[in-house]
């Protein structure tokens, strides 16, 4: 009996030093070995990217990217490309059109060849597989066509084809010239006659669009539903920012 109970501290001491070289062992599988794999794997296709970081990956990196360039006035041209998605401007400018990037240790591959593109987008579920969101934006977007994968994908996909099909556009047409006078007869109005004025168009921009979509998708008008816009606004910069970060449970 004396004997029994002094080998069990000793089984449950090696019981949880077990488990813990299988915990240890599972994380460095996860965070360092794995993501090195997926690295040489690309590397030898000649497609390259900003170096991993365990754990976080390059989040820490697009932060301060966003967060520069949000800092300062965006210059008056048609290339925003730099303004929208900063770390793929300085990336590719580095490692080619193609991009392997990391957000904490799940590999991303930035696309730009639009032939690629378009074929990843019409053989999701078949040759290309969506990666997990991070479930902080999933919260947002929900488990619409966005997120969803398989055979629920294609039949989200089977609905928008026929919801946004060519003759029901072409029908949306003199709802959309409408609704965009109404914004034009808005600026002359806030011009005081002048032939020339200067407005910030982001918010009526914004605001067109959302009420275009209230009229031919709802029936309604954008004043109608804008506490539900606004909220809506709030909830993409929200969904926006944690996009940027590394999602850890419990965190």
């Amino acid at each position: 009996m004396n004997l029994t109970l002094m080998i069990m501290p000793h089984l449950l001491l090696l019981l949880i030093f077990i488990l813990l070289l299988v915990f240890i062992a599972r994380i460095t599988y996860s965070i360092i070995w794995l993501p090195w794999i997926i690295s040489r794997h690309f590397n030898k296709q000649g497609i390259r990217g900003p170096p991993y970081r365990p754990i976080k990956g390059n989040t820490d990196e697009i932060r301060c990217m966003f967060t520069e360039v949000q800092s300062q006035p965006m210059d008056l041209c048609h290339d925003i490309v730099q303004r929208v998605c900063p770390y793929y401007h300085r990336w590719a400018s580095v490692y080619g059109k193609t991009v392997l990037s990391w957000y904490g240790p799940r590999p991303r591959l930035i696309l730009s060849d639009p032939v690629i593109i378009k074929e990843a987008l019409l053989k999701t579920g078949e040759w290309f597989e969506k990666i997990d969101p991070n479930p902080l934006s999933k919260q947002f977007y929900g488990e619409g066509i966005l997120f969803s994968k398989g055979k629920k994908w294609t039949i989200y996909r089977s609905i928008a084809n026929h919801a946004f099909k060519v003759e029901r556009i072409k029908s949306w047409i003199p709802q959309i010239i409408d609704t965009t006078k109404l914004m034009f007869y808005k600026w002359e109005d806030e011009n005081n006659g002048n032939e020339e004025f200067e407005i910030d168009v982001n918010k009526d921009l914004q605001n067109l669009s959302a009420d275009i979509i209230s009229r031919v998708a709802f029936g309604s008008s954008y004043e109608e539903g804008k506490e539900i816009f606004d909220l809506q606004d709030q909830h993409c910069h929200l969904a926006s920012l944690a996009q940027r970060s590394a999602y850890f449970p419990g965190l």
